[in-house]
């Protein structure tokens, strides 16, 4: 709970001020081909993670992660409010590193809960990251304008010296440090290696392809909630206090799911009819924004959304890695979680530049129809892959 909370703390703190700079030295329009260019680094990433990771252990890798992210960030904090290239290159790195610092903290959770107490204790766990990803975002939406976007960085060295020591107890306790000691292969090689694993699994293709679905309507709707923010709070600091408010409802929102609405839906519904939750309600809020098509509709639209996906929707897919070899969770699950969620970003941005040069005066109800098509079809495979869930499967409450 104590890593979740320091995670979720940082980067509600981090990600509205990388943001609001980036807009202010490029613009919403070149959103598109910063998240391009971040394919490559993810990769890395990936390569680098299945190729250290067995090499150094579970805590050495992510005390070498965690200090690289205390360090880059308190660098960045230096220069990024003057020069422009420090704010692109700090962009694509803020995109990355949260997801390596949750990967890391998700492989040793799945490889100590079994699914009958995943049901009780996921919601739980998640939840308290969701409370320090409000209180963090308390941070840059009520002190941005005095203490400026750029000086917002620095909150990570404290945050991080904190989780990393309580990623060391949680090693102690947890007897996961050697589930990584198994075959070492060279970086690209145990990138293929996640892929081929992924490829001879149903189950780890249907999370690949409900993540794929969740990132490019996640992207989507980041772009027109700062498309909306840039035109509405042209000064960068302001910019970024509506963003960090934003981000602190969401919170609010995503605490609510996981402390009292994850149980339920699971218990009640099982796991599948949990995951077709997802974009069912999702389409639903789409389909509003489409009839209301203004600030306070978008901003609701992006708000629940990404309160659905650190919910509902991670708590669930992640309940689906309990099962698995040690292998899956700890090869195949970064290709998913973070290149391919991340790859995607390549198709939505190029997606959002062709609609910027086509019909840049309809690009809002553009996104938000090609977004409800996207639920849609979601809907429709989740009800067609039942049999994906059998080895993960958690029955409904039956009377």
């Amino acid at each position: 709970m104590l890593c979740g909370f320091f995670i979720s703390a940082d980067y509600a703190i981090i990600r509205p001020g990388s943001q609001s700079l980036f807009v202010h030295f490029f613009g919403a329009k070149m959103l598109p081909y910063v998240w391009v260019c971040s394919i490559p680094f993810n990769l890395m990433i990936v390569s680098l993670h299945n190729y250290f990771l067995p090499r150094w252990g579970c805590f050495r890798f992510f005390a070498v992660t965690a200090t690289s992210v205390a360090l880059i960030n308190a660098s960045a904090a230096l220069f990024i409010g003057t020069r422009p290239g420090v704010s692109f290159c700090f962009y694509i790195w803020k995109e990355v590193y949260i997801l390596l610092m949750f990967q890391q903290l998700w492989a040793i959770i799945h490889s100590t809960v079994n699914m009958k107490d995943a049901k009780y204790l996921y919601g739980v766990l998640f939840g308290f990251g969701a409370f320090g990803g409000f209180l963090g975002s308390l941070v840059p939406g009520f002190l941005a304008t005095s203490l400026g976007s750029d000086s917002l960085l620095f909150f990570s060295f404290p945050l991080y010296s904190v989780l990393t020591v309580s990623f060391f107890y949680l090693l102690k306790h947890s007897g996961s440090e050697e589930v990584v000691s198994s075959e070492k292969t060279k970086p690209f090689a145990s990138l293929g290696k996640g892929m081929r694993l992924i490829n001879s699994s149903t189950l780890l293709k249907a999370i690949l392809v409900m993540s794929v679905f969740m990132q490019v309507t996640a992207t989507l709707a980041d772009f027109q909630c700062q498309s909306f923010l840039e035109g509405g709070f042209p000064d960068r600091d302001l910019r970024t206090a509506c963003a960090g408010k934003l981000v602190s409802l969401g919170n609010m929102l995503t605490m609510s799911l996981q402390f009292f609405g994850i149980f339920l839906c699971v218990r009640l519904c099982g796991l599948q009819r949990a995951h077709l939750t997802v974009p069912v309600v999702l389409g639903l809020v789409c389909g509003i924004s489409l009839l209301v098509p203004s600030f306070s509709a978008v901003a609701t639209f992006f708000v629940i959304l990404k309160a659905f996906e650190f919910s509902l929707f991670t708590v669930i897919k992640e309940m689906l890695y309990i099962p698995m070899r040690p292998e899956e969770k700890f090869q195949a699950k970064p290709v998913i979680d973070i290149f391919a969620g991340r790859f995607v970003k390549i198709v939505a941005s190029g997606i959002i530049a062709l609609s910027q040069f086509l019909f840049p005066a309809y690009i809002t109800p553009f996104i938000s129809w090609l977004s409800l098509a996207i639920f849609l079809g979601w809907a429709f495979l989740v009800s067609r892959i039942g049999e994906s869930y059998k080895e993960a499967a958690i029955p409904p409450v039956r009377e």
